[in-house]
């Protein structure tokens, strides 16, 4: 029978409560409640991966294929700008990664349900991850949210030698600008419309793994404010564009509806002159007899 976790750890000779309860409490989150499925619940019903796809990355953006043809990961550069903001975002603070170049089904699953709507439970994911951390016996094992760790350990008031420690590496903010920025390499494997997309070559591919590495920053340096009001300008220019789209879509159906009209015409038009012909040339038949 497997053991339900205990979410505590010992830090310093103080026992430190890790519990998704108490990371809610020192994050400061909030519960929040959707119509829509939650991340979990997508996880465990198998998502459509094509529509996730298609609601996250540029048009015509498709999976990377495993050999049997299964959805393997997603490019970064071929997310929307708003989706590459919230991935910063995911893989600092939520699911973290040192390949983040490669956007996996997990992660795609919590962009998608960031978006479109739906519960994340944040709490419950990192205390897990932690949890499963803990368990492994490996040297090698990847230990992520320091900056969460800090609060817990602050809050279970472990001894720390240095109360208002240096940060190294300040880092990037995420703002408009890095969110719709496109390196040459992410631009020419952007597909055409109503064309094929081209195998990535391997100069691309180590172009932008070593932007991204450039811009892996540590996760408590991110900047919630800036992040948000970049995503609510991005959000205006979207909603303008789609404005524009809409208006385009109207146009184009108006000059549709007027061709349809005139064939329409042109064809009753063409029945008359085909009636009238008829009987002039039964008239003329009828004076020959």
């Amino acid at each position: 029978m497997t053991e339900a976790p205990t979410y505590k750890s010992f830090v310093r000779d103080v026992e430190v409560d890790f519990s998704p309860k108490t990371i809610m409490k020192v994050l400061g989150l909030r519960p929040a409640y959707f119509d829509e499925p939650g991340y979990q619940q997508r996880i465990n019903e198998n998502p459509d991966y094509d529509e996730i796809s298609s609601d996250i990355c540029v048009i015509n953006t498709d999976w990377e294929r495993d050999n049997e043809g299964g959805h393997k990961y997603l490019k970064r550069g071929d997310l929307t700008p708003e989706a590459k903001c919230w991935y910063e975002h995911i893989k600092k603070s939520i699911l973290g990664t040192v390949n983040t170049s490669k956007v996996n089904k997990q992660r795609a699953v919590m962009l998608h349900c960031i978006i479109v709507g739906g519960d994340v439970k944040v709490h419950e994911i990192i205390a897990n991850d932690i949890q499963k951390i803990l368990e492994k016996n490996s040297a090698e094992s990847w230990l992520y949210y320091p900056s969460t760790i800090m609060r817990l350990c602050m809050k279970a008031r472990v001894l720390l030698e240095d109360t208002n420690p240096t940060w190294l590496h300040p880092g990037m903010p995420m703002n408009l600008e890095r969110m719709m920025n496109v390196t040459e390499a992410q631009q020419s494997q952007r597909p055409h419309m109503r064309r094929r997309r081209e195998e990535p070559q391997e100069e691309e591919e180590q172009q932008e793994e070593q932007e991204e590495e450039q811009q892996f920053q540590p996760q408590n340096n991110m900047d919630m404010g800036l992040m948000q009001e970049a995503i609510e300008k991005l959000s205006e220019q979207y909603m303008r564009v789609q404005e524009k789209q809409e208006e385009f879509h109207s146009q184009y159906m108006r000059a549709q509806q007027r061709q349809e009209e005139l064939q329409l015409r042109m064809m009753s038009q063409l029945r008359d002159y085909e009636s009238r012909s008829l009987v002039m040339q039964r008239e003329q038949a009828s004076q020959f007899q």
